[in-house]
């Protein structure tokens, strides 16, 4: 509840309808593709931001979940920093972000292709998509409105540069 307060903006542009059902997906989930069994999470509340600077030691409770299982792979989206690294323990990746991806100001999303549900190792792809938008036009809207720590969000999505 705490973060409905300290980010009562946000939850006002999403409404009721779309708070609602945020809250009732899952914290964390799993998918079987080519062989590899992911783990699924944003990151926070429910476990560390997983940077790609972090070490292998660093990166290895993000492969455990909080059942106990042990993953071969983590697909995480909380750090902004899009990376697909290997790892002794599988896969370790983020996503990126959509407008707010640190380093460099463009949205990323992450895209495999495989063979989904497959217990078998097939082959599978792994990619990270990178698209540039209108950054421009986002600081004007945000200039716009009330945007909370405005100044700070424009140079994450000017600059990409994280500044709070």
């Amino acid at each position: 509840m705490g973060w409905l307060k300290s980010n009562a903006f946000y939850v006002n542009q999403l409404g009721d309808e779309r708070i609602e059902w945020l809250r009732s997906l899952p914290m964390e989930d799993e998918v079987l593709i080519s062989g590899v069994n992911f783990r699924l999470f944003h990151g926070r509340p429910i476990d560390e931001n997983y940077h790609p600077y972090l070490s292998m030691d660093e990166l290895n409770t993000g492969f455990t979940d909080t059942k106990g299982t042990v993953h071969q792979g983590f697909i995480s989206a909380d750090c902004h920093m899009p990376y697909i690294r290997s790892h002794n323990m599988g896969y370790a990746i983020n996503t990126g972000s959509v407008g707010n991806s640190l380093g460099i100001p463009r949205c990323h999303a992450l895209l495999i292709e495989g063979d989904l549900g497959e217990s078998k190792l097939t082959p599978m792809s792994m990619n990270i998509l990178s698209i540039p938008y209108d950054n421009e036009l986002a600081a004007k809207i945000a200039d716009e409105y009330d945007v909370p720590d405005r100044e700070a969000y424009k140079n994450e999505i000017l600059k990409g540069v994280y500044s709070r």
